[in-house]
């Protein structure tokens, strides 16, 4: 996939990573984690993001959020610079346009289930029956529908991971990262919860950027691209 230039907005790709570096520092030593990475992925497109441990692969997906910002290089999401962004605006555009799946759920725990699915949808204002029409979609969905006034806690891991993939996808986000979605998730669960996933990201045309330690989930995504000593490259198919 032909990587854009930095001087061109990229509307036909979700993410265009252009030359990125990030540094952290541990006790006094400085440590390049990403070297001037670049990447892209288009609409709908899933890819799996692998490397070791430290490798810098979670910093990557922050940087994509806007979560962080990099020492150097763009970072583009539906077309925008997240990267050239106050942090206002970068809020603004994670709330409207980004989805996030978290390994450890991180589902409000004093919320319902349906008010879970429902809180992007009241942070980006949608009307209350349209809102509502999405919950009750997104339940039958993950097959919740029966659990949809049950808290977090009242809930098994993997369906925690159920409300937490419907959650991401409620506003029909241009991109969805998923950091370790089924690192805390049985063999088949973690496989229904990969079937959602993609499933719902699909139907909604956004892309996937999933961080993965697993060969099994990887070789679910479209594309694989490995970090390794701050360096992206492209598993070939």
């Amino acid at each position: 996939m032909a990587l854009p230039s930095i001087t061109a907005s990229p509307p036909s790709f979700a993410v265009v990573i252009e030359q990125v570096a990030h540094h952290v520092t541990e006790g006094e030593r400085r440590r390049e984690l990403l070297a001037g990475v670049s990447a892209a992925i288009g609409a709908g497109e899933s890819v799996a993001l692998l490397g070791p441990s430290g490798s810098g692969k979670s910093t990557l997906l922050n940087l994509v959020a806007g979560i962080d910002l990099p020492d150097a290089g763009v970072v583009y999401v539906a077309g925008q610079a997240i990267t050239a962004l106050a942090e206002r605006e970068r809020t603004l555009l994670r709330r409207h346009r980004i989805g996030i799946v978290f390994q450890a759920f991180n589902l409000v725990p004093t919320l319902t289930v349906a008010e879970n699915i429902g809180l992007a949808l009241e942070l980006n204002t949608w009307p209350r029956a349209a809102a509502a029409a999405r919950v009750d979609e997104l339940l039958a969905a993950v097959g919740l529908v029966e659990a949809r006034a049950r808290f977090p806690g009242e809930l098994s891991g993997g369906e925690q991971q159920r409300v937490a993939v419907a959650r991401a996808v409620a506003h029909r986000p241009a991109v969805v990262l998923a950091d370790e979605p089924t690192g805390n998730l049985d063999g088949a669960t973690g496989a229904q919860v990969l079937d959602l996933l993609f499933g719902l990201c699909g139907a909604g045309g956004g892309a996937c950027l999933i961080v993965t330690h697993s060969a099994e989930v990887a070789a679910r995504a479209d594309r694989r691209l490995h970090l390794v000593d701050g360096r992206l490259c492209e598993e070939e198919r």
